[in-house]
Order: C-alpha cells, then structure tokens, then sequence
C-alpha cells in the first residue's frame, strides 16, 4: 500500500497456494496483490482461502488482529456485495482502536459502504473521521474526501463537492497517487461539479484526467469499478455526451451482474439507463443486427477514421484495453478479422455511412 505492488508481486511468487496457506497473513497481502492488479481469480482464491484459517500473536502489519486484518481485506475487494463490504468494515472498525493506523482505512471502507446503502449521516461521520486522519496506508484520506465529494453531490451541494474534490486532487498529486483506483472519485465529482455549473470544458479535462485509473477498474475489485463507471456515466450524461455516457453504463452493467448487491448504485444505474435510452429510443443493453452492442456501434464509428486504439478510447473516455475487447468483439460479430474489413462490411450491412 506504499506504492511497491511489483516488488510485493514478485515475492510472492516464490510462493504457492499451499504454502500461502501455512502464513495467513502473507496471504491477506497476497489477496490485496492480486486485487490492485486485476486478478480476479487470484483475488478471490485467496480471499476464499483466509476464510477458513486463522492465526494468533501480534500482526506484522499493525493490525489489530488477524480477524481484523482479513476484514479489512474482504471489504476492501469487495467481492460479495456491498451488504458484505459494510459488515466486514464495521468488524475492522471496531477492532482497530481509535489510535489504530488501520482505523482510518475501515472507516473509509465502511463510509463507501454506508453512502451506497443509503445511509448518508451514518456516511459522513465515518467518512469525515478517515478524510482527516493523520495516519493510515497511503490513499486513504483522499479516498474518503471523494466518497465525501460524492455525498454532497448527491444532495446538490455542488460548491462542496467542488471544494472537496479539488482539496483530494491536490493531496493526489502532491503524493503522485493520480493512477490508484482510489483516486477515481475525486477526479469524476471535480468534473460533475465543473458541469452542473456549466464549465463543460473543465469537466471533459478532468474526465481525462481518469485515463491512468481507467485500465485498473476491474472485477478484482468490483465495487470501486462500478461506482467509478456509473459516476463517470452520469456526469457525460450531464454534458450531453450520451455515446460515451453508454459505454461507461454498460461497464458498470456488466460489473453490477457480476457483484449483484450494490445498494442505491444499481436503482441509479437503471434510471441512468433508461434516460440514455429515451435518448436514443433504443431499448438499454440491446443491439441491432448483426447483434453488436450500442456500445459496439458508438465504436465502430469511429473505425474508418486514423484515430488509434487509445485515441478511440481517448474520445470516449475508456481504456484502450476496453475498445481493443469491443474491437474484438466487433469482428467476431462482423465475420473479419481486421479493421479496414470491419468498416467494408459494417458499410455493406448500412451500418455505416458511404463515404
């Protein structure tokens, strides 16, 4: 959580899953690992595992205890839900004592958890507690200052959710953490806060400014991915860009099918929807023959132009490993197996104009 992941990730690989088992609490670390990187399966094997151990004596890692350590962890992957995230938050939170340099994590865990369930006095208590903490692994304030900025977001106090967001960014990159996923809200409440007050071109910048975090939302860590692709969806709605809005709805679609509880995120994700599709009068998630996506459609588009992969990605505010997978997914679908044939046939089918 000091920035060292790669090392960290070559150590254990001198490890095996039976092995991993023997120390519990190389595997915890071994779980937070595989969560930073993506590695859903390995997240989740992991996790799994620490579940069914135990382990006593004084933590190497400042925990309180093992119990609190692995409840840090299973929130802050957040593979079961966010009911699951909020439970594990509230043991890790009343393990760790008030001078815990842990406490501040469970209690940004446990706000984020909080803000989803609705439950927003509850949210902005535990939540301020983290956003002010002198202590705690490296991310974790400004992480409670975004989920702060989204709280008042999301009761229209949009100078607030400006200031906090702007004060987060500044930590973030004084402490160079702009590519952490924890870093993503403050990032997309400064650029909804720029648009709810007309500034559209602050906004699109800022929108930009999630590039670096964009490829690391994954189902490794689900909650972080869902709620990062529905806030940047909403805000792109807000400036009028309702393509790109669309694609960052579905991703958040596909991660919502995947981690099923997601409290008040899943109703926003179906007005969010059902807006967009008003918009285009098509139905949410359907395609057109030949069965490509409206995702699919806003990227194939863009295919008979000299813009890159990134640069697609770039104009819809995703990563350049999502378009490449839509890419992929458009050929398939297409019956090609490049790109100038993609755009011949999409032009025969009518799906693209004749230029």
């Amino acid at each position: 959580m000091s920035g060292n992941l790669t090392t960290v990730a070559r150590w254990l690989h001198h490890f095996d899953d039976t092995e991993l088992r023997a120390f519990p609490f190389v595997l915890i670390a071994a779980a937070w690992t595989a969560g930073f990187q993506g590695d859903w399966a390995a997240a989740w094997r992991y996790s799994r595992a620490s579940q069914a151990l135990a382990a006593d004596g004084t933590p190497p890692d400042g925990t309180a205890s093992f119990r609190s350590a692995r409840a840090l962890m299973l929130a802050g992957l957040g593979l079961d839900g966010i009911t699951d995230v909020r439970v594990q938050a509230e043991i890790a939170y009343h393990l760790e004592g008030p001078d815990s340099s842990w406490r501040p994590l469970a209690a940004a865990l446990l706000g984020a958890a909080n803000l989803a369930a609705g439950r927003n006095d509850e949210a902005r208590s535990v939540l301020s507690q983290a956003a002010t903490a002198i202590s705690g692994p490296v991310g974790v304030a400004t992480y409670a200052m975004g989920q702060l900025a989204i709280l008042e977001g999301r009761e229209q106090r949009w100078a607030e959710t400006e200031r906090l967001a702007r004060q987060a960014i500044d930590e973030i990159e004084r402490l160079g953490l702009d590519n952490l996923v924890s870093s993503g809200a403050a990032y997309v409440m400064y650029a909804a806060a720029a648009a709810h007050r007309g500034d559209l071109a602050v906004a699109r910048r800022r929108l930009q400014s999630l590039n670096p975090i964009l490829p690391s939302l994954s189902t490794a860590m689900q909650f972080d991915a869902l709620q990062i692709h529905l806030l940047v969806a909403e805000t792109l709605a807000v400036i009028g860009e309702h393509s790109s809005a669309a694609v960052h709805a579905d991703a958040a679609r596909q991660h919502l099918e995947l981690v099923g509880d997601a409290g008040l995120h899943a109703a926003r994700l179906t007005a969010l929807s059902a807006k967009l599709a008003a918009g285009t009068g098509t139905t949410p998630g359907s395609g057109e023959v030949p069965g490509l996506s409206a995702r699919e459609r806003d990227i194939l588009t863009l295919l008979p132009t000299t813009l890159s992969l990134r640069e697609v990605g770039d104009q819809l505010y995703v990563s350049r490993d999502t378009v490449k997978t839509h890419v992929t997914r458009i050929y398939r679908r297409l019956g090609v197996s490049s790109r100038s044939a993609a755009v011949t046939r999409a032009t025969e089918l009518g799906l693209l104009d004749r230029r």
